[in-house]
């Protein structure tokens, strides 16, 4: 769906049609069971990948500010040599 004016109505790109109508973005799903589940799939794949660029700045934030070290340097003591088996 797009605006009928700019700006107008922002929340319409929200809003997914997963009908004939949007055979053009889908290609052609057949209406048998197998062929709706693999377009219900690439839409819900579009979906998540919309809502995870929509948050994208948050997710970013989140990850600079995410302080929890897995390693700290000394879960080996001393200095080990490690040889790999040949």
């Amino acid at each position: 769906f797009q605006e009928r004016q700019q700006d107008k109505t922002p929340f319409i790109k929200n809003i997914y049609c997963f009908t004939y109508s949007a055979a053009l973005s889908h290609g052609n799903v057949s209406g048998d069971i197998p062929s709706v589940s693999e377009g219900a799939e690439r839409l819900a794949r579009g979906m998540a990948a919309d809502l995870f660029r929509d948050g994208l700045q948050e997710h970013w934030q989140a990850l600079e500010r995410f302080d929890d070290p897995e390693l700290f340097g000394d879960e080996i003591e001393g200095p080990v040599a490690w040889h790999p088996p040949l």
